[in-house]
């Protein structure tokens, strides 16, 4: 045991046993050192060409640097108030008795593989291949990039502030805050009590699959968002995706409540289809909703674009929904406007496989090829333009303040 213990020469150490001080030990190696003792200080730095953990190591500061060689750990835990490193090929920290408060600036050439049982906050830059941290919690202040894939795992909450980059990435807790820029080929957010994104917060990525438990929402609302393709999206509570692209939806999106979508606009394709009790949205652009959609009630919905929405259940109409647009319904159930639901577009067409009720104070331009197999009962405020053929199964009724028969 000594005060300080520096030892910055070109020092050749295979093995380091047990070694303690009550400021600062400083070790530089030329050649791969394995620590089997137990290694205590204030503040720890050890160099060499390739380091071995296999005992206890106790810091309030601990810097792990290997210029030529890989990190392993197979043993005894790290016990640091803040960690930093930089090693040239892989660097794996994965013992289950790990405690780190802070990782500060690390960078691997290879993998980077860091487990912790505590709470962990990240500050400096992260960086590496492939990299893994796992911990109690983790809260990301710094930027985190993998040339390929970057998994990040809590057992508790999840928050993150600057910048994530990676070919794949997977980010899951019990909460997920996302409140900076995540920059992927694919992201995967899993989280069990929901996830959140502040409206500066920036998604950038080519797909995006997310599962939330029947107590979670996932609150999508960065205005920045670039989101390409909407995979499996699940939640037991609102769904918001906001987006300043056309999103292209996939696969299949579930609202255990409402769907809301916001942002350029939004297209299904393939498998792509919703499954919620109420959808919502407010678009610069189309909607293009074709899928086997299984939509109860359709809210506040503005576009500049056309509508097309597919039901497979009937359809309450409960909100405004406007475009400059068609409006363009078809399913196999019934569409019924109810208390505070009507139309302001400007044209309709559909086909439904029950009756039509669309019984409010409408302002519909158009009239394109519509058909119903029951009754249709449509309500417009001013003149309509009869473009198309009209066919119900049963009954039509119109009451309009004019009717002109289009070309």
């Amino acid at each position: 045991t000594a005060a300080n213990l520096l030892l910055g020469g070109a020092n050749t150490i295979s093995t380091l046993n047990s070694l303690s001080a009550t400021g600062t030990i400083s070790l530089q190696d030329t050649a791969a050192l394995n620590v089997n003792g137990n290694v205590a200080a204030v503040v720890i730095t050890l160099a060499a060409a390739g380091l071995d953990l296999a005992s206890q190591i106790s810091a309030t500061g601990l810097a792990l640097l290997d210029s030529s060689g890989s990190l392993s750990q197979s043993g005894g835990g790290l016990n640091a108030g803040t960690l930093s490193g930089s090693i040239a090929n892989d660097a794996s920290l994965g013992g289950t008795l790990n405690s780190i408060a802070t990782l500060a600036g690390f960078t691997a050439g290879g993998t980077l593989n860091l487990t912790d049982q505590t709470a962990l906050t990240q500050t400096g830059s992260v960086a590496g291949a492939n990299v893994t941290l796992a911990a109690a919690g983790l809260a990301l202040n710094g930027n985190v990039s993998a040339t390929s894939s970057l998994n990040l795992t809590s057992t508790g909450s999840l928050s993150q502030g600057s910048t994530l980059s990676g070919n794949s990435i997977s980010l899951s807790g019990t909460s997920l805050a996302l409140d900076g820029t995540v920059d992927a080929t694919a992201l995967n957010l899993d989280a069990s009590a929901g996830i959140s994104q502040a409206g500066t917060g920036v998604l950038s990525v080519a797909s995006l699959t997310g599962i939330g438990t029947p107590s979670g929402a996932i609150l999508l609302g960065g205005t920045a968002n670039a989101i390409g393709t909407l995979e499996a999206l699940a939640a037991g509570q609102n769904i918001l995706i906001a987006n300043a692209s056309t999103a292209v939806i996939a696969g299949q999106v579930s609202a255990g409540t409402a769907l809301t979508l916001q942002g350029a606009g939004f297209t299904e394709s393939g498998a792509g289809a919703i499954d919620a009790t109420l959808l919502t949205g407010s678009l610069s652009g189309g909607l293009a909703l074709g899928g086997s959609n299984a939509i109860g009630t359709l809210g506040a919905l503005a576009a500049s674009g056309n509508v097309q929405l597919a039901d497979t259940s009937a359809l309450a109409i409960a909100g405004l929904v406007s475009t400059t647009g068609t409006l363009s319904l078809t399913g196999t159930g019934a569409v019924n406007e109810i208390a505070g639901g009507t139309l302001d577009i400007s044209a309709l067409t559909g086909s439904i496989g029950g009756a039509l009720s669309l019984a409010n104070a409408n302002s519909i331009g158009s009239l394109g090829a519509l058909s119903a197999s029951g009754n249709i009962v449509l309500d417009n405020t001013g003149t309509i333009t009869l473009g198309g053929a009209v066919s119900a199964g049963t009954s039509l009724a119109l009451a309009t303040n004019g009717l002109l028969e289009g070309p």
